[in-house]
């Protein structure tokens, strides 16, 4: 069976500005890429799905995944 996608990946970019952030399914836009790239396990290859460990804005924790865990039974 052939892949519909490029490679199997994708990327985020996040941005202050509503219309530049993006998700991309299968390429990178390497423009946006502050380093090299960071290969992590999915959770279900399902969904594609990720562990995130902590999110942070301007170098300070939100919480935010750690209440999502808690809320979702996952912690």
């Amino acid at each position: 069976m052939k892949s519909k996608l490029k490679h199997n990946i994708f990327s985020i970019y996040l941005s202050d500005q509503e219309d530049k952030s993006n998700i991309l399914f299968g390429s990178v836009d390497t423009k946006h890429m502050l380093s090299e790239f960071i290969f992590v396990n999915v959770v279900s290859k399902t969904y594609w799905e990720i562990d995130l460990h902590d999110i942070k804005i301007n170098n300070v924790s939100t919480g935010f995944c750690t209440a999502m865990k808690m809320k979702t039974g996952k912690l």
